[in-house]
């Protein structure tokens, strides 16, 4: 891979993409989630993908128009409020709160 007529290391290339795995993955497991709490397939995909970027707003026929989110089952909420955090603190900031080595010192 070139940028600007330079070879990009493999490393940083892995990690593009090991960011960019993470990122759809929360996604895709978001939209899974609320998908088992009765929102439509694309409106749950739509939601999610707008908290983990921090875009806000809702679509569909239990997000968008005037109730926005209050139509949503309180889980729901919580699980999209902890979505838009991790979009807004960044994701290896979040998941590395979640790692052993970053509790235990040595």
């Amino acid at each position: 891979m070139r940028l600007n007529s330079r070879a990009v290391p493999r490393g940083i290339v892995d990690k593009v993409l090991a960011f960019l795995a993470i990122y759809v993955f929360i996604i895709i497991a978001v939209a899974v989630f609320l998908t088992m709490y009765d929102m439509p397939a694309f409106d749950a995909f739509f939601n999610s993908m707008s908290m983990l970027s921090n875009i806000g707003f809702g679509y569909g026929e239990m997000t968008g128009g005037i109730d926005k989110f209050a139509n949503l089952p309180d889980v729901c909420k919580w699980v999209l409020a902890f979505e838009m955090l991790v979009g807004r603190l960044e994701l290896y900031t979040v998941l590395v709160v979640f790692t052993r080595s970053f509790w235990i010192k040595d």
